[in-house]
């Protein structure tokens, strides 16, 4: 159930933009781009701005009526992204910083976030994988815990995450490929605030779209556009509906 409970915190923020080049640069659909996202249940919204060359540049999240408002910007160095995040809750300013390193074919090899200007408050993240598929993540953090995360693939799609804390099962639309806003891509790295926004980076690499985790007990449904971009994604947990999440695109 926590786990659940953080999907709807992280449906508010994220987004996974696959890469067609190196560093997850562009959606998977290479002529649009994602540009606002919101959670139809609240006044919640995400909104993206990118850099010419497509790469992702800032996302502002706003959550009102609570005046929560978060801006993360994005810089490119070689193998190198660098999240700087600044929250503001009412008026009051938190601040990270994440650094994250790619492999030649632009998967992440690991992140390390700061949490503060000492840098004495930090998580890390190592991604171990098997080809292209990620394998395992090994979690660690400025209190000495260290976790596991263990993946499992078949026919293109991870089929199980084997956690510390359980085992997440995930059935998948076979007639469907991909694509931005798919629920999985929410699920999965979300668990007691590990990774808690990597889902833009391209570890998951999966062929279809995910349909339900754990037999059923989450479910996700879609709605297309003409060109078969997803509009919107429903969520729902032991068929109740947690959660509805909109996307508005922009195409040249």
């Amino acid at each position: 159930m926590k786990a659940e409970i953080r999907l709807i915190l992280v449906l508010l923020t994220g987004l996974l933009l696959g890469g067609c080049n190196k560093h997850n640069t562009k959606p998977r659909n290479s002529n649009c781009h994602i540009q606002s996202v919101t959670l139809a249940i609240d006044s919640s919204s995400t909104s993206l701005t990118y850099y010419a060359d497509g790469k992702l540049k800032t996302k502002t999240i706003s959550v009102q009526p609570v005046n929560i408002t978060t801006t993360d910007t994005y810089t490119y160095t070689g193998d190198t992204v660098i999240e700087t995040v600044m929250e503001r809750i009412i008026d009051s300013y938190f601040f990270s910083k994440t650094t994250i390193q790619f492999n030649a074919d632009g998967l992440p090899l690991n992140y390390l976030e700061v949490q503060d200007t000492a840098g004495s408050i930090w998580t890390k993240c190592d991604y171990i994988y098997d080809g292209s598929q990620l394998n395992k993540i090994n979690y660690t953090d400025f209190t000495g815990m260290a976790q596991t995360y263990t993946y499992n693939w078949s026919d293109g799609n991870i089929i199980s995450e084997i956690t510390p804390f359980d085992t997440l099962y995930f059935d998948y639309y076979t007639d469907r490929p991909n694509s931005e806003g798919a629920g999985i891509e929410y699920a999965l790295f979300s668990r007691e605030g590990i990774v808690r926004e990597w889902y833009y980076l391209p570890f998951l690499q999966n062929k279809n779209l995910i349909k339900s985790i754990s037999g059923g007990a989450t479910k996700y449904s879609y709605d297309f556009d003409a060109t078969g971009k997803i509009t919107s994604t429903a969520i729902k947990r032991r068929d109740t509906l947690i959660g509805v999440v909109k996307y508005q695109y922009e195409c040249p």
